[in-house]
């Protein structure tokens, strides 16, 4: 075989070889370029294969660390507090956690900001399937919070009875048309929710949310949103 960027295998005739271990390529490569000679080895068939296993699992431990960066960076958390400083409605057009559930039509709003990372938020959701089924309303407090991994940005919690909620910003659609969060609750559920103002619910979800919902967001679904809800 040729070499390419300084690297090859002969078998059989001269004595080029690969290194046998991922932290020795770049000092044979630029021994390489450097000299261009080659140092003697065993030429043998089953080392010239060993050698060539070894460079394809070098190449591929690149390129799987690659893809986890990567994949790290785009799951990034965004900060809580650009989600708290929108005042209209917003409206839960689908979710993947707490799916087993009757109600419908979820919405939350802020009402007060008690200062400190507090805030009041209203609840509001249709206790049922059927349209006419009744809806309910409460108050609750919620908190920014420090990520651990991420101390420059903030998540927000609060309790629904017993149960500890955590909300991490995930996603922001252009213009701040859409918003994917991830929920983490104590009672073990967790999951994605795709929300949107109020304003927005004359037009689809933007597609960069969607698209990142469908990507990072898998499991059962369930649609909140109907035609048919009532939000105030």
């Amino acid at each position: 075989m040729g070499n390419h960027a300084g690297l090859a295998v002969h078998v059989g005739e001269g004595s080029t070889c690969f290194p046998t271990t991922c932290s020795a390529f770049t000092t044979h490569i630029h021994f390489h370029e450097a000299s261009n000679k080659y140092p003697a080895c065993d030429t043998s068939i089953g080392t010239a294969r060993t050698m060539i296993f070894t460079l394809a699992l070098c190449l591929l431990a690149a390129a799987t660390a690659a893809a986890k960066e990567n994949a790290e960076n785009y799951i990034r958390p965004r900060d809580m507090r650009l989600l708290v400083q929108v005042k209209e409605r917003l409206i839960v057009i689908m979710r993947t956690h707490t799916t087993r559930t009757h109600f419908r039509c979820q919405s939350a709003k802020r009402v007060k900001s008690l200062g400190k990372g507090k805030y009041v938020y209203n609840l509001m959701a249709r206790n049922g399937t059927y349209p006419y089924s009744p809806y309910t309303l409460s108050n609750v407090t919620v908190k920014l919070e420090k990520i651990q991994r991420y101390k420059e940005k903030y998540m927000s919690i609060y309790y629904a009875g017993r149960t500890r909620v955590t909300h991490m910003l995930m996603k922001i659609g252009r213009r701040g048309q859409c918003y994917v969060i991830h929920v983490t609750k104590s009672d073990g559920q967790r999951g994605c929710e795709l929300l949107v103002p109020h304003s927005q619910l004359l037009y689809r979800p933007p597609k960069s949310c969607i698209d990142y919902f469908n990507q990072w967001c898998p499991g059962k679904r369930l649609q909140l949103y109907e035609p048919g809800c009532v939000y105030i």
